[in-house]
């Protein structure tokens, strides 16, 4: 679903791009991971092999996001230099929407971009979100409660409820659970998580990867957790024996934004005829249920979590 942001009035023209901002460290998607009625854990395309895990895409009710500020780039950005950034969008205290919900948020007045090729777009978002979805099954699915330890090492999924319909259940996002099953929707509720880490080495607060929304072609995208100074995060956790993080150094952490740029398919060219640019969000199947594998001994192919996979927004202009 498209939801247009107010248009702005412009001394330069921008044409069609395309952005895809994701504040988790997702999957990227193909264009047979829409979640179908029969789709199981072992349904050809649930399993994806580049990611190791069982997932379906869905088309989300609710999607809020607190949004800071968007804009374009003439080139790659990173947190510590946006010269070459325009920033279309400000808001100190953040605007929060519904990118489901036809909400729509007023652009900066009196911006002017100035001619040229604009490659990258970006946007700051408050790292906390939230969202509420379901899909129907053509039979009965479990969802799983977490995990616990088998008997020989190891460990195995923990049977839930079931029924046709899985839906967010109003615990974080991307926790072990997060989803239910049963007969409708009628107890979906507003799941929310704070993503405070990124990536897969220290500080835990940047990634690079390529995402495609709905079988769009990709993108690269990169990805910063900032701090409320807007630098990016750095070593401010304790480590477990594994190496990876656990807890906070003083109990707390500053992380508070996530920083995303994406170098744009059709770079957007600024001539000197544009009178106005439209800036519109797509969260068309952004959302995903993901699966136990269909061995799993204790919940085989059980619905696990849910997960937000990233978000698409357009540039236009008239």
């Amino acid at each position: 679903m498209d939801i247009d942001m107010c248009k702005m009035k412009l001394y330069k023209s921008v044409l069609v791009v395309s952005f895809l901002v994701c504040a988790y460290p997702l999957h990227a998607i193909t264009p047979d991971g829409f979640c179908e009625a029969s789709d199981t854990a072992a349904t050809p395309g649930v399993y994806k092999a580049a990611d190791g895990g069982f997932y379906c895409l869905v088309e989300p009710d609710v999607v809020i996001f607190k949004i800071h500020e968007i804009g374009v780039c003439t080139s790659a950005a990173t947190p510590a230099d946006r010269s070459s950034c325009t920033a279309v969008f400000t808001s100190a205290a953040g605007t929060s929407a519904n990118l489901t919900g036809g909400s729509s948020i007023p652009l900066d007045a009196g911006i002017s971009l100035g001619e040229g090729t604009y490659s990258h777009g970006y946007i700051l978002i408050d790292n906390t979100y939230s969202m509420r979805f379901s899909h129907t099954f053509s039979t009965d699915r479990t969802n799983s409660t977490g995990m616990e330890d088998k008997v020989g090492g190891g460990q195995q999924g923990i049977r839930g409820t079931s029924g046709p319909t899985c839906f967010t259940n109003a615990n974080a996002v991307g926790a072990p659970t997060s989803v239910s099953c049963g007969a409708n929707a009628s107890a979906a509720g507003l799941s929310t998580t704070t993503d405070y880490l990124l990536g897969n080495t220290a500080p835990f607060s940047s990634d690079t990867k390529t995402f495609s929304v709905g079988g769009q072609p990709g993108a690269l995208t990169s990805v910063w957790v900032l701090n409320s100074d807007q630098t990016q995060a750095g070593i401010d956790y304790l480590l477990d024996n594994g190496g990876q993080p656990d807890g906070w150094i003083g109990g707390s952490t500053d992380r508070k934004y996530i920083f995303a740029v994406q170098s744009l398919a059709s770079p957007m060219i600024i001539s000197p005829d544009t009178v106005s640019i439209n800036v519109t969000f797509n969260v068309t199947n952004s959302t995903a249920f993901d699966f136990l594998a269909p061995n799993d001994s204790g919940c085989p192919g059980c619905v696990s979590e849910v997960n937000f996979e990233g978000m698409k927004f357009n540039f236009s202009s008239q």
